[in-house]
């Protein structure tokens, strides 16, 4: 089987996740969870993901993945909202983009 198309997938989010946790160092260290996941930890799993990528079986990589963006997901550093995103490979955003675009509201959609 095939799994490439898995694994550079896999990179890609874990490139943007590697960002959004050195990004956002302040704001996870500030809400002190499980040692499992701070910072220091979070940061080390996608680093060590991404080193071993080629090397574990594809679902373990999506394990620390999921396990990675839970973390992140409750620090509000990502959320799940995808209502304003362009399709992407992935269902995450930052929750603070780095550039917005102002639309105007449809008033079909106002109560």
């Amino acid at each position: 089987m095939n799994d490439q198309p898995v694994r550079d997938a896999q990179f890609e989010v874990m490139i943007g996740l590697e960002a959004l946790i050195i990004l956002n160092e302040q704001r996870i260290r500030a809400m002190p969870l499980v040692d499992s996941a701070n910072y220091d930890n979070i940061l080390w799993m996608i680093q060590t993901a991404l080193d071993r990528n080629h090397k574990v079986p594809v679902d373990k990589t999506g394990r620390w993945i999921g396990f990675v963006q839970c973390a992140l997901i409750v620090r509000g550093v990502l959320d799940t909202d995808v209502s304003e995103m362009p399709p992407v490979h992935c269902s995450m955003r930052p929750t603070r983009p780095l550039v917005r675009i102002s639309r105007k509201r449809s008033t079909a959609l106002s109560s």
